[in-house]
């Protein structure tokens, strides 16, 4: 896009670029190169229901996803690649139910996944500072999993090369649960 592309703001919106012909990770991309100052995909507080897979989102010079203040149900972010964006990579805030699962969230500019008020969600099977190849070199300029949340569940998550690993602040009633953190990964061992 040349601009920022419309804050999603209706309920149960849809994107799943995985039931497009001949799709892979990466095949269907959101180039932020030559937007100016934007997010990737903004949502406002209005889009219960929403979801989004299968996206490649890079280059933009703030965040890749933003989810805005205001309570939102059932947020899915699920298999999306998402890099070298300026600031954040996804910054979710107040998130109730929401789902972030087998994302690829690296060489973003702050955090990897940044949550403020993430409650009752799971956050699963994501590669933070890395990818899926388990690559060296990719990590974000700050922490990969980053705020405050309740009630959620990490699960599986790779969390490597970025400043902590993980670091929840005023949060209760999580749970952590086979995760790996460390702060250097080469050839798929991890060192702490």
């Amino acid at each position: 896009p040349i601009s920022q592309l419309p804050t999603l703001n209706q309920v149960n919106t849809v994107i799943d670029a995985t039931t497009q012909p001949n799709w892979s990770l990466g095949s269907i991309v959101v180039d932020g190169s030559s937007t100016g100052s934007a997010h990737g995909f903004s949502l406002s507080s209005t889009v219960d229901g929403f979801r989004l897979e299968g996206i490649e989102i890079r280059n933009f010079s703030i965040n890749g996803i933003l989810k805005s203040g205001g309570n939102s149900e059932n947020i899915q972010i699920i298999n999306n690649r998402i890099h070298s964006n300026n600031f954040i990579g996804i910054n979710l805030i107040d998130v109730n139910g929401g789902i972030i699962d087998e994302n690829e969230i690296y060489s973003n500019g702050s955090q990897g996944l940044s949550i403020s008020n993430v409650d009752n969600s799971l956050i699963q099977n994501n590669y933070v500072g890395t990818n899926k190849s388990l690559s060296a070199g990719l990590g974000n300029t700050a922490n990969g999993i980053f705020g405050t949340a309740s009630n959620t569940v990490f699960s599986k998550n790779i969390s490597v090369d970025n400043d902590d690993g993980i670091e929840l602040l005023s949060s209760g009633n999580n749970k952590l649960i086979e995760n790996q953190f460390g702060t250097q990964q080469t050839g798929g061992n991890f060192s702490r």
